[in-house]
């Protein structure tokens, strides 16, 4: 009879701990590239500029959706775009701030929460985020501009996590630069075009 108690003890603590498909039990990605040395550079870019603001980097993943869009350019402010989903609310945050001697000198920061069918389009278009590559690894592809601005986007969720750079991405016109440019159209539908700093503007 004891035998039997313990059995059902033991059943029943593997029975709590195990996880349904879907939750934890899946493997976590980390969209980053096949070259190591891109991955690696993708990681400590993240780490580097989380820690400047105080922020935890978000590659190891996030319990439901985070997306960061960092900007900068030559002698001008930085800008970082968060649109994130917690606690049940949309929530965009933008931070603008200046560097000196590479850590941070000055910031301004605006937050405020967004409705839902405003992020719909955004997220309907994240499939196709997911499978593009970062900029060095397009084929056959040449940075032949200088100066302007540029885009280092993280997206994570409990599933993976995607890391993309893009420079002066208006100056090409393949079909992996448009496919960029249309997430940061999408944007401007919660963070203003002149702020994102896009061409048109």
């Amino acid at each position: 009879m004891k035998c039997i108690i313990v059995i059902s003890l033991l059943f029943l603590c593997y029975s709590c701990t195990m996880r349904t498909p879907g939750e934890k039990g899946k493997k976590f990605e980390q969209l980053t590239g096949d070259s190591a040395f891109i991955k690696n550079q993708a990681l400590n870019h993240s780490r580097e500029l989380s820690e400047m603001l105080n922020l935890p980097p978000i590659f190891n993943g996030v319990d439901s959706f985070e997306l960061r869009l960092w900007c900068s350019g030559i002698w001008t402010r930085r800008n970082l775009f968060i649109l994130r989903y917690t606690a049940g609310n949309w929530e965009a945050d933008n931070y603008q701030f200046y560097t000196n001697d590479g850590g941070l000198d000055s910031l301004f920061l605006t937050a405020k929460q967004i409705p839902g069918d405003t992020v719909q389009h955004i997220t309907s278009f994240l499939g196709k985020i997911k499978i593009l590559p970062t900029q060095v690894a397009i084929p056959g592809f040449r940075d032949n501009t200088a100066d302007g601005i540029g885009y280092t986007l993280e997206i994570s969720t409990n599933s993976y996590y995607k890391y993309l750079y893009y420079h002066n991405p208006s100056r090409y016109h393949d079909d992996y630069h448009k496919t960029f440019i249309q997430l940061l159209d999408r944007l401007t539908t919660i963070f203003p075009a002149r702020v994102l700093r896009l061409p048109s503007q």
